[in-house]
């Protein structure tokens, strides 16, 4: 082939990639053509097509491109090859590609993707803002457009960020479905739901086989109660989003949960008294304090090891549970139907204990909890500030600020049952309204229960309102529990793996939500832990090396 002939191909090549072409270009410069041309801007020109269809067999013509001449384009969709499966590397190709032309936007916008997906929104923005200053009208510039509206809309700048995905809409590309569910996902925040919906099935219209919007206009249905019209998007979403996420698995819990309110009005019922008591026992504060040995501290905060939370059936006090079914006087039908000797087994929901942080440094938890081993008060409290801590699990969990998302992450007040049957909650008036509240409500589910045991229901329905009361049985404890002023968090384990300790004699149970590191705001060394002062320095300036700004305290109780 001749050097006018090769161009002229060259030429024919990139307009077909500036027309989308993609399938044309790999047809018009196939594996023969390429070998006999053997130009590395050909190879570019098919790894751009290869990625835009989505295909991910382009590394070996970027390699090829990159074999026979440095090049931007090459280095540009080599980093692509390897943004998911080893960021840095990508970073090295990105920065390559800017080295050999600076004007090579789609470069700048691989490194902000980079550094939007690992949290460093500063870098993220100056070099979305630097890919849109190259060329701002280019098509390919969405991409741009939408990582600064996720940041904006992170920040809660919504204006700034309504401006950029309206900027992507504008360029008419494949983003613009991504875009009007980014603009649906402010409004849900802003609390208008009716323009929030318009938005999604604006996005739907866009693209129909974008996921997220069915996913985010069923999580609105089902905080109305429109149960089929919720149903019908989750399920849509699941049949299109195949990962198995956090928001797959809350989908297909979420289409569980309405078959189940559909089919049984008992069900439905208790289910809104349960959701009523847990909104009355929420914890409002803004920290928290977690009691644990040494051992884990070290784990937690030198190792950074997630936080565990352990099934309901590994918490140590046996009696846990029971304060609540006493007073609904509940004896499960489960048990009653089987014999004497064989009941059926209910999941419980994963539970991590904690204490208002006021109780830091109190001399009844350091002999309970603040143990290392066997060995009372040689432990440690660690106190968090509970948002932070949420926004990390959350992060674990890839669930966006904006994104609506019905499941909660929530820290719940244990109330304790005094000697007259009623209810209170610590640090509240004894005739407040919420101690008023709670104790109508568990009067109503009482009531509720009676009911629905006086029919004969299917044991599945029975088992279903038996994982419901479960919910927040763990929430209850008897009086002589009430000086410890306990905060649980109740999980259900959506989206986490369940793993099993093999280690132990009795296998145990449970989940790990995230790192806790950036949420640590002190940590109090119990008053027995030997060489102290050494434990504190260690746990500062690890703390200080992950730029973390906390108190190291050391507790002087007079502990015997």
């Amino acid at each position: 082939m001749n050097t006018i002939d090769r161009q002229e191909l060259i030429d024919k090549v990139k307009k077909l990639n500036e027309e989308e072409n993609y399938e044309e270009v790999i047809k018009t410069a196939s594996d023969e053509i390429l070998e006999q041309v053997n130009d590395y801007e050909l190879y570019a020109e098919i790894a751009q097509s290869k990625c835009r269809l989505g295909r991910n067999d382009y590394k070996p013509d970027a390699i090829k491109s990159l074999n026979i001449k440095e090049n931007a384009k090459g280095n540009h969709y080599l980093g692509n090859c390897y943004i998911n499966e080893d960021p840095a590397l990508a970073e090295e190709y990105y920065k390559k590609a800017i080295e050999l032309d600076d004007k090579f936007f789609l470069a700048y916008q691989g490194l902000g993707n980079i550094y939007v997906t690992s949290k460093q929104n500063e870098y993220a923005e100056e070099y979305y803002k630097k890919a849109i200053s190259i060329d701002s009208e280019n098509f390919n510039i969405s991409v741009s457009y939408l990582g600064l509206a996720q940041i904006y809309s992170d920040k809660g700048e919504y204006n700034k960020a309504m401006l950029s995905f309206k900027k992507a809409i504008k360029l008419e590309t494949r983003e613009k479905s991504y875009a009007y569910n980014g603009i649906g996902n402010i409004y849900y925040a802003k609390g208008d739901f009716k323009n929030a919906v318009k938005y999604y099935k604006l996005s739907i219209s866009s693209d129909a086989k974008n996921s997220a919007p069915y996913y985010n206009i069923a999580n609105i249905y089902f905080t109305q109660e429109k149960y089929i019209e919720s149903r019908e998007n989750y399920q849509k979403y699941i049949e299109l989003d195949k990962v198995k996420d956090f928001f797959y698995d809350n989908s297909v819990s979420k289409v569980r949960e309405i078959s189940k309110i559909l089919l049984s009005e008992d069900y439905e019922k208790i289910q809104k008294i349960v959701s009523k008591i847990q909104k009355t026992l929420e914890y409002e504060e803004d920290c928290i304090t977690h009691f644990t040995g040494l051992s884990v501290a070290k784990a937690l905060i030198l190792e950074k090891s997630k936080f565990r939370l352990s099934e309901g059936a590994f918490l140590n006090d046996t009696s846990e549970g029971a304060a609540l079914f006493e007073y609904l006087k509940y004896e499960s039908p489960l048990s009653k139907k089987e014999s004497h000797v064989d009941i059926i087994f209910v999941k419980k929901p994963f539970i991590g204990s904690f204490v208002s942080q006021n109780k830091h440094n109190d001399l009844t938890m350091w002999r309970m909890y603040g143990k290392e081993g066997k060995e009372e008060a040689r432990g440690c409290a660690i106190t968090m500030n509970k948002e932070v801590l949420i926004e990390e699990v959350k992060s674990e969990l890839k669930i966006d600020k904006t994104s609506p998302n019905e499941t909660d992450f929530k820290f719940y007040r244990v109330a304790y049952k005094k000697e007259n049957g009623q209810f209170f909650i610590p640090e509240q008036a004894e005739r407040s309204i919420r101690n008023k509240d709670l104790n109508d409500y568990c009067n109503q589910l009482e009531l509720a229960l009676k009911e629905f045991i006086k029919k004969t229901g299917s044991k599945d329905i029975q088992k279903d309102i038996e994982e419901l009361l479960f919910e927040i049985a763990f929430l209850f404890k008897g009086i002589e529990y009430q000086y410890e002023h306990e905060v649980r968090l109740v999980q259900k384990g959506i989206g986490f793996d369940k793993k099993v300790n093999k280690d132990f004699e009795i296998p145990r149970v449970y989940i790990e939500l995230s790192e806790i590191l950036k949420s640590v705001k002190k940590i109090t060394l119990g008053p027995k832990v030997e060489r102290a002062d050494e434990w504190a320095a260690a746990l500062y300036y690890e703390l200080q090396n992950n730029e973390i700004e906390a108190e190291i305290h050391i507790s002087r109780q007079p502990f015997k």
